[in-house]
């Protein structure tokens, strides 16, 4: 029967999935498809296809990938882990590294370690990655994390720690210092321990 495109590419996923093995790219492409066409999500999807949710959103992830970077899958120039490093950021970042690296003999590695100097990791943010601007943020579901582009973590950072620090002068601290602990650690060590005071019904109790 006459078909578009995206339903044509559903049609075959399900002829061509169990049969023989297909390369992630076409399984990435396919099950993009499916979600778009059909209105599935990944865990409908992976029922569908006896695999793990995780398996569709990684492959569905892979979907994204530069032309260029996806050409150069298909042609085996890169591996599947390297693709799948790339496509933990955007194409435009995804073509940037491609770029520095001049595209030859590019290694999972070597991606990340590029990857790790322009995004960092959203376990280490103490603001609410929600309020961030969409293209700021990526999710690395390869290496199960959510990357923020460095620039905005570090603005973003720097705002919640300047608001801790006014809270807790408006709590009445003295000082409160915003600083590397290697930087402050002498202080820390050479300052003297206050006494203990207590409110004279605690007094009594310690001393009862």
């Amino acid at each position: 029967r006459k078909v578009d495109a995206d339903e044509a590419g559903a049609l075959s996923l399900g002829e061509n999935f169990a049969r023989e093995a297909m390369h992630p790219l076409d399984e990435a492409i396919a099950f993009a498809r499916l979600a778009k066409h059909d209105g599935k999500d990944a865990e409908a999807i992976a029922s569908e296809f006896g695999v793990r949710t995780q398996y569709v959103l990684q492959r569905m992830k892979l979907a994204a990938l530069a032309k260029q970077i996806g050409d150069a899958y298909r042609l085996a120039q890169i591996d599947t882990a390297t693709a799948e490093a790339f496509a933990a950021v955007p194409v435009k970042q995804q073509l940037a590294i491609w770029k520095e690296l001049e595209g030859r003999n590019v290694y999972a590695s070597q991606v990340r370690h590029l990857i790790a100097n322009a995004w960092i990791s959203a376990k280490s943010a103490l603001f609410d990655v929600g309020t961030l601007p969409p293209d700021s943020v990526s999710a690395d579901l390869f290496g199960e994390d959510t990357l923020i582009e460095r620039e905005a973590f570090l603005r973003e950072q720097q705002k919640t720690l300047e608001a801790r620090q006014h809270a807790l002068k408006e709590d009445g601290f003295a000082e409160v210092i915003v600083s590397n602990m290697d930087e402050v650690r002498d202080r820390l060590w050479s300052m003297e321990k206050p006494e203990p005071s207590f409110e004279p019904a605690v007094e009594k109790k310690l001393t009862a």
